[in-house]
């Protein structure tokens, strides 16, 4: 969908995870400190301290593993005792609650900066590795003549799109259009069904066509979208629903079965 090419800002992932494991370090001190050892902050510290511990070790008989060491730091993001913050003012003696609670949100700040950021530099650089493999794909199958299901999208979409006579035939071929499980529906498919509803024949910007009144019908629950891998978004179904809603269209909610 994306074939030019995609800004890669600057990243140093070494430095990056250094700066991490820092802020845990900070975090895990904390764990002596803990009036008792069942408080739930307390409990995240000292879980910290072990993993920092079992990393040192393991660090002192081989070189550090960055694809390894970033998997984890997901893994040690996702730990429930993050989520609980305990009661009593005073976490230790003179140390007030709060001031951990703080340190805590911002090391929880700290690792989802950098996964975004880390997330964003592999995409950009598997989109740069992959490209080569999506045009020789694309190349083998316009010489052997062979479509595949996308392929078969993209061009009932073109050619709804760039020639008139055929958008308009099918527009008036086809007088009703019933969609079930719309939640599933694709951006292609959206665009398809936009074009074949058209109010107005001649517009062939599916973005910002109207639908012609009492020609589409549509059922979706966004509870069942399942079909993420397949390109469906449920957020794009929303996004067509209020376009629908603002059009005119009328919402029909079934809540008896």
């Amino acid at each position: 969908d994306f074939d030019g090419d995609w800004r890669r800002d600057p990243f140093d992932r070494a430095a990056g995870i250094q700066t991490v494991l820092d802020e845990l370090a900070t975090l895990a001190a904390f764990a002596s400190r803990a009036q008792s050892a069942s408080d739930p902050l307390a409990k995240l510290c000292a879980r910290l301290a072990n993993w920092l511990g079992d990393l040192a070790r393991r660090e002192a008989i081989r070189a550090r593993d960055l694809d390894g060491l970033e998997a984890e730091l997901a893994t040690v993001a996702r730990w429930w005792e993050w989520r609980y913050s305990g009661r009593n003012k005073q976490y230790g003696d003179g140390l007030p609650r709060a001031e951990v609670v703080a340190i805590r949100d911002h090391v929880i700040a700290a690792i989802a900066a950098f996964r975004q950021a880390a997330d964003a530099d592999l995409a950009a650089c598997l989109h740069e590795e992959l490209r080569p493999l999506v045009v020789a794909y694309t190349s083998l199958g316009a010489r052997s003549g062979r479509l595949d299901f996308f392929d078969l999208l993209e061009r009932a979409r073109d050619v709804l799109r760039d020639d008139p006579s055929v958008r308009r035939d099918y527009q008036q071929r086809f007088t009703r259009f019933f969609v079930d499980e719309f939640q599933d529906t694709d951006p292609l498919q959206v665009e398809i069904l936009m074009l074949l509803c058209a109010d107005v024949p001649a517009c062939a910007d599916a973005a910002h066509v109207r639908i012609k009144p009492g020609k589409l019908f549509v059922v979706g629950d966004p509870k069942q979208a399942i079909y993420r891998f397949r390109r469906a978004d449920v957020a794009l179904y929303e996004q067509v629903k209020r376009r629908l809603l603002g059009d005119g269209a009328k919402l029909v909610e079934l809540t008896t079965s």
